[in-house]
């Protein structure tokens, strides 16, 4: 099983959280995700408040699929203000089956209004890969002192029809 049960040591591992304005271009933001490797940005006020998130697939819908001029677009046109989010303290467990719920990809996560961090199902899925490799090696580690202590011990007889002898 997981120590890692809430979303703060993910998240806490990750770069700084990039967000844009909702008065900037979508051609700023696009750029912003390019430079920080990222597929999603957070958009806030002139306060830092969220009011919206915005996709790469927000962009290619409802920029580039309608030939819009992503120099003169807003991401306040483009982005989502329907904004799922979480807190610090969410499970890695709750904030999976969240974002299956809702079918998204990114979860902001928040102290209060603020946002303070941002996870992915990639994210999700990476940790949980790296939890199941260290059960594995541990189980493996397990096994070996076994062999070790009774010999054969491990090996397992089957019969002709693949049926385990015991």
């Amino acid at each position: 099983m997981s120590k890692v049960k809430t979303l703060d040591r993910i998240a806490g591992s990750r770069a700084e959280l990039l967000t844009i304005s909702d008065e900037a271009t979508v051609a700023d933001a696009a750029r912003t995700m390019s430079t920080g490797h990222v597929g999603c940005l957070l958009v806030v006020n002139a306060q830092r408040q969220l009011v919206g998130i915005l996709t790469e697939r927000d962009i290619m819908r409802d920029v580039v699929a309608k030939a819009a001029d992503p120099t003169t677009l807003a991401v306040g046109d483009v982005m989502k203000t329907d904004v799922i989010a979480c807190r610090m303290d969410t499970s890695i467990n709750q904030a999976q089956k969240l974002m299956a719920k809702h079918r998204i990809r990114h979860l902001p996560i928040l102290d209060g209004d603020d946002p303070v961090g941002m996870i992915s199902s990639r994210d999700i899925h990476a940790h949980k890969l790296a939890v199941t490799e260290a059960i594995a090696k541990q189980q493996s580690r397990v096994l070996n002192e076994l062999e070790t202590r009774y010999p054969g011990i491990t090996q397992i007889e089957t019969d002709n029809n693949g049926r385990v002898i015991i």
